[in-house]
């Protein structure tokens, strides 16, 4: 029986509301321990810019990257600025046919399906900041964290390395409860392998969960070099 596709704007929808609910609990000067230097302020400003950014890409078939500036919100303020975010990446999303051609950082063909996926994940890595800063943070389902991971391998990696030659060897990362393989480079000088459930090395990728939870083995400098490229 073939696995259920993600839906992207349902998955966008419930952890951008996760998100809301999280901030509105605030205080918004609570720290963000996953986002040095951040607090609950400032995280929403970043996440309610980028969707509202993200939306101006899709909506308008922009070929190039739409202007970035997070505004300094006052308390009242940023629980709207979020909904209205969220609300407007939402109806952009939904509004334009995947295959139509957006600018984005993602491998060729540059799509409006690259903005699904990629606003999904987001939504889910800065839920999982918001609920840091203020209570123990909900699951990431399995589905969810492979995907992540998918896009961690396939588009941030790249994204980060594009300047650049990749570094040598090999990066095996696996998910023991799924079983899912992802390999980056080539065996040709040396090999390093991460593994552990599809959560952990998800979260353990994007920064937001401890790398003690995740097994490591082949050459320690060929795993360092591969997470240098990921997501910050």
């Amino acid at each position: 029986m073939a696995e259920k596709k993600l839906d992207y704007i349902e998955l966008i929808a419930a952890e951008g509301s996760a998100l809301i609910s999280a901030v509105a609990q605030g205080p918004l000067d609570s720290t963000v321990p996953t986002c040095p230097g951040w607090d609950l302020r400032m995280l929403a400003s970043h996440i309610g810019t980028t969707w509202t950014w993200s939306a101006a890409i899709v909506r308008e078939r922009l070929q190039a990257p739409a202007p970035y500036e997070m505004p300094e919100l006052k308390d009242g303020e940023v629980v709207h600025y979020l909904e209205r975010g969220l609300a407007t990446l939402i109806d952009a999303l939904g509004s334009c046919p995947l295959s139509a051609e957006v600018w984005s950082f993602g491998p060729r063909p540059r799509t409006a399906a690259f903005w699904h996926r990629r606003q999904a994940m987001e939504a889910v890595v800065h839920r999982v900041d918001a609920e840091l800063a203020i209570i123990e943070p909900a699951d990431v389902t399995a589905p969810v964290a492979v995907d992540g991971i998918g896009e961690y391998v396939e588009v941030m990696i790249p994204r980060m390395h594009y300047q650049q030659d990749p570094p040598p060897g090999q990066l095996t990362l696996t998910s023991t409860d799924t079983g899912d393989v992802w390999i980056c480079g080539t065996p040709v000088g040396g090999e390093a392998t991460l593994s552990g459930r599809a959560e952990d090395l998800f979260l353990v990728l994007w920064g937001r969960r401890s790398e003690d939870l995740l097994r490591s083995g082949g050459d320690p400098a060929i795993l360092a070099g591969w997470r240098a490229l990921g997501a910050p």
